[in-house]
């Protein structure tokens, strides 16, 4: 049968119409989910916070692990099976095997963004990555499908850790880098660089609480500061620490950075700020108690807990753009009861003086309790935001809606 030219150049247009829907249909299948969320749970001691995960490496089978969720550091590490100088540092069942097959290209590129590397036939080796407390991890760079819920994401670099020196936390398998470098977890999602946390007090059973990452991510207008990089490490959040309030009256302390970090229990200050801080804290509180050692910690500063009267019930921390950070008792004291005193009840302060070569201001994990903490590192929107909220309830600032599930990453 004979087509007419006219009919003839409408069926084919119809057709690549077709055609072209289809395929950018298909390409939009084929894109990643622009945010998802992950469970945070608290680790046993009461001290951390805990992410949980599968891991699949090249030939082995897929290992179930937690590990803590760190935002002052850019590596995620998982201890592995190998053994460095007849020691195994794998002392339980959450353990990676070295992969059967590395990867063919691609290691030594990204092993130049680790400390101290050494990478030969694409094999990348580090020693060490060093923590507060002095806790020291190294090993080698792979890759592996790590999995989140039932969400999958391949290609994923991560330290399979071999050699450790120092004491890491027993019911952890490792860590999640959330930091601003190239291998921290999130730089390597094709999504905006946007993350929200809420975290809940440590010591409420069977809470848990939400990460976010993505677009859908909120920045708190009303409560929010400038992410500052001056004098800051290329890893760390910072922001510009102005003064701080005890009850209201103003501590001089000029101006300084402040890393904020989840993976830090305890906040920490530099040695001039902390001084005429503890010493306004001091003048509140009346008496101190010695120091206390409980479980793991070790507290500095303690004072007798009086009935009925609370002499220091507020800290603020403010930060530039006028925000105000005001802690509650949580974020500050531990309440703590003294065997050795008769049950004697003590306010232990959670601020401490920084210990180590490079000083550094540190927001840690217990001033961020009840906070939704959001971070935006995107080019035209560097902020952090803290909003008041009662973190063991469901955080509000995502669109939960179905989404697909394979994620693929950067190269």
């Amino acid at each position: 049968m004979k087509m007419e030219p006219l009919l003839l150049l409408l069926l084919c247009s119809f057709s690549l119409t077709l055609a072209a829907t289809d395929h950018a249909q298909n390409d939009s299948l084929s894109l990643p989910p622009q945010s998802f969320e992950f469970d945070i749970t608290a680790n046993k001691a009461k001290t951390s916070y805990l992410v949980n995960f599968n891991v699949t490496t090249a030939g082995r089978e897929t290992v179930p692990v937690r590990a803590n969720v760190d935002t002052g550091s850019d590596l995620t590490w998982l201890f592995g099976w190998a053994c460095q100088d007849n020691k195994c540092y794998c002392d339980h069942a959450e353990c990676i095997q070295e992969p059967t097959k590395q990867p063919e290209v691609g290691n030594c590129d990204a092993c130049k963004n680790l400390p101290n590397p050494s990478c030969s036939n694409e094999v990348c080796r580090y020693w060490p990555l060093v923590y507060a407390g002095g806790f020291q991890t190294g090993g080698m760079l792979t890759r592996g499908i790590f999995w989140f819920n039932s969400k999958q994401f391949a290609d994923v670099w991560f330290g399979l850790v071999d050699r450790s020196k120092g004491k890491f936390k027993k019911d952890s398998a490792g860590l999640v880098g959330l930091g601003r470098g190239k291998l921290s977890f999130i730089s390597q999602l094709r999504i905006p660089f946007k993350f929200s946390y809420c975290l809940f007090d440590p010591s409420h059973p069977s809470s848990s609480t939400k990460l976010l990452m993505g677009e859908d991510v909120k920045i708190n207008e009303q409560h929010r500061t400038t992410l500052d990089d001056r004098d800051c490490d290329p890893s760390h959040y910072c922001v510009r620490l102005k003064s701080i309030s005890l009850n209201n009256k103003q501590v001089d302390v000029g101006e300084d950075n402040m890393i904020i970090d989840s993976g830090t229990t305890f906040t920490r200050l530099k040695k001039s700020i902390f001084e005429k801080f503890i010493q306004e804290v001091n003048n509140i509180m009346g008496r101190r108690s010695d120091p206390k050692k409980i479980g793991n910690y070790k507290y500095e500063h303690c004072y007798e807990f009086q009935e009925n009267t609370q002499p220091l019930d507020s800290v603020s921390f403010v930060f530039e753009n006028d925000l105000r950070l005001k802690l509650k008792k949580v974020n500050f004291f531990d309440e703590i009861y003294d065997d050795d005193a008769g049950r004697k009840k003590y306010l232990c302060l959670t601020v401490k003086k920084f210990q180590g070569a490079k000083e550094e201001n540190v927001l840690g994990s217990r001033a961020q309790i009840d906070f939704e903490v959001a971070i935006s590192d995107t080019p035209d929107n560097k902020y952090v935001s803290f909003t008041e909220k009662n973190c063991n309830g469901k955080q509000s600032n995502i669109n939960n809606t179905n989404k697909e599930e394979q994620l693929a990453f950067q190269e």
